[in-house]
């Protein structure tokens, strides 16, 4: 539903969006830096933390999810499936404990 339709990570993306905007109203490379360390974190929390855990707890929904939708960028995809999921064989076997919780 709405921007998560075209987008896996609407949120990040406007965060991310309104620092590339400070950085042209005002360039300057701490800005620059900041951007890039914020860039690289969210990258991180999203990749290592919250497809993890949305896949274990949505299986293969999320997968098909995946499939259908950008990380990051919102592109009209060419051939139809996005590449940028990680499959169920590469996610860890470890227990995530969250206080997120299955939305039906």
């Amino acid at each position: 539903q709405g921007l998560y339709r075209y987008t896996r990570n609407p949120m990040y993306g406007g965060i991310l969006t309104i620092i590339l905007g400070w950085i042209v109203l005002f360039p300057s490379l701490p800005l620059l830096l900041y951007g890039l360390s914020v860039g690289f974190s969210c990258h991180l929390l999203v990749l290592l933390y919250e497809e993890l855990h949305l896949q274990k707890v949505f299986k293969a929904g999320y997968d098909e999810y995946c499939t259908q939708v950008q990380r990051w960028v919102p592109l009209i995809n060419v051939l139809g499936k996005a590449k940028n999921c990680l499959s169920r064989d590469q996610l860890p076997q470890r227990e995530i404990k969250s206080s997120y919780t299955k939305l039906e």
